[in-house]
């Protein structure tokens, strides 16, 4: 912060001159240290006390210097303090408004009462879903320290009714009951369950008495952590390959397996269809485990089972996840060849360099130019810059990440001077993760002059959306939602923050899901 860098330099400064000023006393006058260092004391302080010693004339001059520079560079230091107070508290003030506005825009989120251990754990689970959420934690320090992550956090105690109002439950998709007691967590589900007759609330209890009283209080399920750890540590004697299983599926330990729920719309083409005839898993990589079909779950379902409007599977998607194809990522080794074979002048292993990356570049830059020849011309100067800059590149990172930074400059950049130009994305560009949910798929499959109508609103309505959006904004959203970057890689690339790159994702589809509102299922 630049006001606590004054600070800094007016307190280095000030030290500087009470050094100088006791050793010039001590070689002009032949005072002592000590009664050098009393002298500038008491001319900075200016507090009116006489000379220590009779001073020479020389002794004079060098002490009307020190007047004027020690009384200087204290009403700096006392400026910069004050400017730096203020700079905290106008940002502390405007932070949470911000923060409250934000809030009041919510809707289908997720209310968590209490930021211990569980209430933690849920709330890194959530945002590494991109789920929104919103953290009631009574302690104002500890609300502080989480806000500063970049979560929505409000300060209060959640077994007040304002306090959940103010948290938008009336509009939430779900609340979590994580409070230090069981008694505590009673009331919430009582406050939300009044407030909000539909909310899903799910309740942490700690004793298993307590269980029955939240759900009479009106939890629709309690969760025991003591006895779910027990019952883990069983299974890790009795079917440790089983748990592992488990884990790779919902905890994401480096497989690509993942259990999810795919509901199943009045509309959609699967209706009446087989699992064998859907070919759900040959066409999006999704292996059905199960069917919900109001209260009755079916357990493995054969081939033949039809599939119902309203139908919830069950399902394990096996389609490899598609990260950033960031150059030599399978081979960082031959990467750190190439760039040093590129550093001492081999034009072939730049020019390979180039083609591993060149795809990447050119479409990032294309989504932020929506012109094939800016994007062109654009690309060709970032890999000409980067060649001339090749000789300070260290390997802190990966050739990949330190062009994309460059790029993401340039983009920003370009989109600075050509601020009427519009943002084109076309669906698609859209990532496979998008392209893979049913809703999405059944609209782009269905050929028909409704299906056109519909995808050509859509990309309408979504290209206008976009040009509502900052560049800082609409940047985040191409690295995150298109081009398939983590939020530590965005921050890395654009030097922000983690918090400040998922605040600017959230406020971006906020925008975007307000302005898309009509296409929303």
């Amino acid at each position: 912060m630049k006001g606590w860098r004054n600070v800094e330099l007016a307190l280095g400064a000030l030290i500087v001159l009470m050094i100088g000023g006791t050793l010039g006393f001590r070689y002009i006058e032949g005072w002592s240290y000590f009664d050098g260092f009393y002298m500038v004391l008491t001319t900075f302080t200016t507090v009116g006390y006489g000379e220590v010693h009779p001073l020479s004339h020389p002794g004079r001059l060098f002490n009307i210097f020190l007047i004027i520079a020690g009384v200087s560079v204290l009403f700096l230091l006392f400026g910069a303090l004050t400017q730096s107070l203020l700079e905290v508290e106008l940002r502390s003030f405007f932070g949470r408004r911000r923060m409250e506005r934000d809030i009041k825009r919510l809707s289908g989120h997720y209310i968590i009462c209490g930021a211990g251990r569980v209430g933690r754990g849920v709330a890194r689970e959530l945002e590494e879903k991109g789920a929104m959420f919103v953290l009631v934690e009574p302690d104002p320090e500890t609300a502080r320290q989480f806000s500063e992550k970049g979560w929505f956090v409000l300060a209060g105690d959640a077994t007040q009714s304002a306090v959940l109002q103010q948290a938008r439950v009336e509009h939430a998709a779900g609340l979590v009951a994580a409070a230090a007691t069981d008694a505590i967590n009673t009331y919430i589900v009582l406050t939300a369950r009044s407030l909000s007759p539909k909310l899903k609330i799910i309740a942490r209890a700690s004793e298993e008495d307590a269980e029955k009283h939240m759900l009479t209080a009106g939890a629709d399920s309690v969760v025991l952590p003591y006895r779910f750890a027990g019952h883990r540590i069983v299974q890790s004697f009795l079917r440790p390959h089983v748990l592992d299983f488990i884990d790779s599926t919902t905890a994401r330990l480096g497989m690509d397996l993942e259990i999810t729920q795919v509901p199943v719309p009045p509309a959609s083409r699967f209706v009446g269809h087989s699992l064998a005839s859907s070919r759900l898993r040959d066409d999006f990589g999704v292996i059905v485990l199960a069917i919900k079909r109001g209260d009755e779950m079916i357990m493995n379902p054969s081939k033949d089972d039809l599939l119902a409007d309203n139908d919830c599977l069950i399902a394990m998607d096996v389609t490899p996840s598609q990260p950033a194809p960031a150059a030599g990522a399978s081979d960082p080794v031959a990467e750190r060849e190439l760039v040093r074979r590129a550093q001492r002048g081999e034009v072939a292993a730049y020019e390979e360099l180039v083609r591993r990356t060149h795809p990447q570049i050119y479409r990032l830059l294309y989504h932020m130019t929506s012109n094939r020849e800016d994007a062109e011309d654009l690309t060709q100067e970032i890999f000409l810059k980067a060649y001339a800059a090749l000789a300070r590149f260290h390997g802190a990172s990966s050739f990949y990440t330190w062009v994309y930074r460059i790029a993401v400059n340039h983009a920003l950049n370009f989109r600075e001077k050509n601020r009427r130009r519009a943002t084109d994305l076309r669906l698609d560009d859209v990532d496979a993760a998008v392209e893979r949910d049913p809703t999405f798929v059944e609209l782009r499959a269905r050929e028909s002059p409704y299906r056109d109508a519909t995808v050509a609103e859509l990309q309408k309505k979504l290209n206008a959306a976009l040009q509502k959006l900052s560049d800082e904004h609409r940047m985040v959203v191409v690295l995150h939602d298109i081009e398939g970057l983590k939020h530590h890689e965005i921050a890395q690339m654009m030097k922000l923050s983690e918090g400040t790159v998922r605040s600017r994702l959230f406020y971006a589809r906020v925008q975007l899901q307000r302005e898309l509102a009509e296409f929303a299922p």
